[in-house]
This record gives structure tokens, C-alpha cells and sequence, in this order.
């Protein structure tokens, strides 16, 4: 693995195909947040129904809120991860299973940090990597 001082960027590995699903969630993320960003009334939807609060969203918006991103830096980071490691992931996984453990992790992950914030942190907040407030 190739590290530009912290941040990997590239692995001594051989791939066998293009990996369809890390760049369909790669060009998702880019694409709501830039719609978020940019356009948020021109979009059929209210992006902050897509924001995972706990204890008063489903667990549809546990997934959706993983690919809300809060700044550049947030949406940067997170696609340099998911390019580099999902490339090759889902090339030794196969695209399904690669798939379902994206979605997977998405929505056990955001559902342990509302039982966390709630629980532990004492705090009701809405997750999309930082926190956001609550409507009132």
C-alpha cells in the first residue's frame, strides 16, 4: 500500500473487473451532495427527510443518511476511502455481496452512533457524519 503522508493512496493489487457499485456510490455521494449543496429546491425531495435522527427515522433514513456529506472535506475523505478500498473490495467480494455489506454498514453504523449520541452522549441530534439539529 502507497501512503501520501497518512492518506493511503494505492495498493499492489491486481483487479479482475470494473467495479460497478463503488463508482455508482461514489458518483451518488458527489451527486447529492452537490444537489444538496447547490440546488436544493430544484430536486423533487427535501434532503433533510433523508437525515437519520434517532428514535424518529426509520431505518430507510439510516441508509440514506450515509450518503449525505456535511462539508468538502467530509464528502473528500469519504470517496478517497471508498474508491481505494472499494475497488478492490468488491472485486474480491463480487458485486452483490459488496453491495449489501456497503448498505449494511451504512445502516448499522448509523443506527450504534443514534444509540451512542442518544445513550451515552445524552444528545437527540440528526447524523449525517456531523451533526445537525433537530427540527423543531
Amino acid at each position: 500500500m502507497y501512503f501520501f503522508y497518512y492518506v493511503p493512496v494505492g495498493i499492489d493489487a491486481e483487479t479482475r473487473r470494473f467495479p460497478v457499485m463503488t463508482v455508482f456510490f461514489s458518483v451518488l455521494c458527489t451527486a447529492v451532495f452537490f444537489l444538496n449543496k447547490y440546488f436544493p429546491y430544484a430536486t423533487p425531495f427535501d434532503f433533510n427527510n433523508l437525515i437519520y435522527y434517532p428514535g424518529f427515522s426509520g431505518w430507510p433514513a439510516a441508509v440514506a443518511a450515509a450518503f449525505l456529506h456535511f462539508g468538502y472535506l467530509h464528502l473528500i475523505g469519504n470517496l478517497v476511502y471508498l474508491l481505494l478500498f472499494g475497488w478492490y473490495l468488491e472485486d474480491r467480494m463480487g458485486t452483490v455481496s459488496f453491495t449489501i455489506m456497503v448498505l449494511g454498514a451504512a445502516l448499522l453504523g448509523n443506527l450504534a452512533q443514534g444509540w451512542y449520541n442518544i445513550n451515552v452522549l445524552n444528545v437527540n441530534m440528526g447524523i449525517i457524519g456531523l451533526p445537525s439539529s433537530l427540527p423543531s
